[in-house]
């Protein structure tokens, strides 16, 4: 089953996303999108996609492992995402 969180949408989103897809790649997974919307895949078998409204960047993660609780995915992609937030802040 798919679930949806969102993250603040930072000032600069096309150094975040360039970040996030540089660690996804780094690590063996597939990111691809743009500015407005994308899709993730990333080991061990977390995938979903992204897109980008005013103000948020809404995560639909549509696949993870069954061990994988939502609420754990969601850290992951969170702190991978405030990770990118610090490097790119001016």
């Amino acid at each position: 089953m798919s679930f949806s969180f969102s993250l603040t949408k930072p000032a600069d989103l096309t150094a975040t996303l360039e970040m996030v897809k540089r660690e996804v790649a780094g690590n063996g997974g597939q990111f691809s999108g743009d500015e407005k919307s994308g899709a993730i895949k990333s080991p061990p078998g977390v995938a979903g996609t992204y897109s980008v409204n005013e103000h948020d960047v809404t995560i639909t993660i549509t696949k993870k492992p069954f061990i994988a609780t939502e609420a754990a995915v969601k850290k992951e992609i969170t702190a991978l995402w405030e990770k990118a937030l610090k490097i790119n802040q001016p």
